[in-house]
């Protein structure tokens, strides 16, 4: 009898693991659809004026003042508002996946002198008829 109850218990127990393991696809499939739904309205509400922008275009600190500016033009044009995500979610978007702040480029950090770079500074007056070279 002891043997029967242990081979029941295991047998509910793994019945619950495999329940919970699709469960928990069937959550992640549906978070994904829900990601890549949401991605598609951003895209969608960028496009409308200009190429979507990649979240690591610039730091963090920068995308709520863009993403701002981009919500007054949407506001006053002609777009399905429908599908232009709420704004604090899109902030939150583009915050979570840019840099913190821009990495130096190897051409900044290893940058030639100005004295050996071979260009010079040469100031032209707006107003003179001087052709530029």
């Amino acid at each position: 009898m002891k043997s029967y109850v242990r081979w029941l218990a295991v047998a509910a127990a793994g019945t619950i693991l495999v329940t919970l393991v699709i469960l928990s696809r069937r959550a992640s499939v549906r978070e994904r659809a829900r990601v890549a739904r949401f991605e598609a309205d951003v895209r969608y509400a960028c496009s409308h004026c200009h190429a979507c922008p990649e979240p690591q275009s610039i730091p963090q600190s920068l995308w709520r003042k863009e993403v701002e500016q981009a919500y007054s033009f949407i506001a006053g044009s002609d777009i399905d508002s429908l599908r232009v995500p709420p704004m604090e979610q899109t902030v939150a978007y583009f915050e979570s996946h840019a840099p913190q702040k821009w990495p130096l480029s190897p051409q900044l950090l290893n940058r030639v002198p100005a004295d050996e770079s071979g260009f010079h500074v040469r100031h032209i007056d707006a107003d003179s008829e001087q052709t530029l070279p």
